[in-house]
């Protein structure tokens, strides 16, 4: 029994994980090398969600077509004041963030800001805020085949000038726990960066701020 063994069957090249799309995507390296890594991308859901939303809304879709941002510059949805949406437009609206947050989901993280705002307004959706949630569509219609890459590779951190900050005054004691009987790591060690910004206070209504946290491992986009 010890001579048994199971050949696993050649299935190829992955295409698709949890519904995400996901292919090999080939950068050139600064010294001329190409590197191929793993991405992640959204292109054939967009391809069926999108058309339906251009069907539901006719040639209204249309006229804002070639948009530059995902929502209207300056756009302050907690200020909007325009018609309160029915209770079956309420619904559509619904539907349509969620729509988008799978989207995110798929790897499409530069929407993420704008979509968690409008999200915001579930409860009580405007015609301004469906307005600029359907902007989101067209501009991802003319973005549909960005891709989010796994980039394995470690980045240079010494050629930018972050300020360092002392925290000991806050934090005298802290130290990482290690177990004694932690096992000795195998493999090459990886590269964890992290990078945060906050809105302080930019809700006119309640003053509250959004926080966004990107962590990478390597080059990679990981939460």
């Amino acid at each position: 029994m010890s001579d048994l063994g199971y050949q696993c069957k050649d299935v190829g090249k992955p295409t698709r994980y949890l519904g995400a799309e996901i292919a090999e995507h080939e950068i050139r390296g600064a010294d001329g090398t190409d590197h191929k890594f793993w991405s992640m991308f959204a292109e054939q859901y967009l391809k069926l969600a999108i058309p339906t939303v251009e069907d539901q809304q006719g040639d209204s879709f249309g006229k804002c077509r070639g948009v530059k941002t995902p929502v209207e510059s300056g756009y302050r949805p907690e200020l909007d004041e325009t018609d309160t949406l029915d209770d079956y437009k309420a619904n559509y609206y619904q539907s349509l963030i969620g729509i988008l947050q799978w989207v995110v989901e798929l790897g499409r993280i530069e929407i993420a800001f704008e979509v968690s705002t409008m999200a915001q307004f579930n409860c009580n959706p405007r015609t301004g805020h469906l307005r600029n949630t359907l902007r989101i569509f067209i501009w991802l219609k003319g973005h549909i085949k960005s891709k989010l890459v796994m980039d394995c590779r470690k980045r240079d951190m010494d050629q930018f000038d972050f300020p360092e900050y002392n925290w000991t005054c806050y934090y005298p004691c802290a130290a990482e726990v290690i177990p004694d009987d932690m096992p000795c790591p195998l493999g090459e060690s990886v590269q964890n960066t992290v990078f945060a910004n906050a809105s302080f206070a930019a809700n006119m209504v309640t003053r509250k701020s959004v926080t966004g946290i990107l962590t990478f491992v390597n080059g990679s986009p990981i939460m």
